[in-house]
């Protein structure tokens, strides 16, 4: 079940048509999600599946708006159920320090604007975990084993 197999169906309903046949894919649980360059992509378990057919899918092709709306209240994210046409918010895309102060770690980041700014370790472990463990990754010196 690939992401681009998938198209919207009928609006009531918590099913996935696929555009390549009449069959329908029933969401099972959103599991968690991502934010790239602004916009959701959620990690969807398919019911009758094993997890290893779990995918990808961007919000605008889920057409679950139940389990949509408990899962976005579940995490506080939105607590409604409209999708949001507002400016989605800057997003972290460069990571160019890190700092330790008394309270925290603070980064310098590029966001996908082009602006640069300081933000917490907190706020960067839940906008774009992936960029804080690769800038990790680069700067971690390991010992070698004898």
């Amino acid at each position: 079940m690939s992401e681009s197999s998938l198209s919207e169906s009928s609006k009531d309903s918590e099913f996935i048509e696929s555009s390549s046949s009449n069959e329908e894919y029933e969401v099972e649980k959103i599991l968690r999600h991502r934010i790239i360059n602004g916009k959701f992509l959620f990690e969807i378990k398919w019911k009758g599946y094993p997890i290893s057919e779990n995918s990808w899918v961007p919000e605008k092709e889920l057409n679950c708006d139940k389990l949509l709306k408990e899962y976005m209240e579940k995490i506080s994210l939105r607590a409604s159920n409209t999708r949001s046409e507002t400016k989605p918010q800057p997003q972290p895309v460069k990571i160019l320090s890190m700092e330790k102060t008394a309270q925290s770690i603070v980064y310098k980041v590029i966001l996908d604007n082009d602006q640069e700014t300081t933000i917490s370790s907190d706020k960067i472990r839940k906008l774009n975990p992936e960029l804080a463990i690769e800038f990790l990754e680069q700067r971690t010196e390991f010992s070698e084993e004898k």
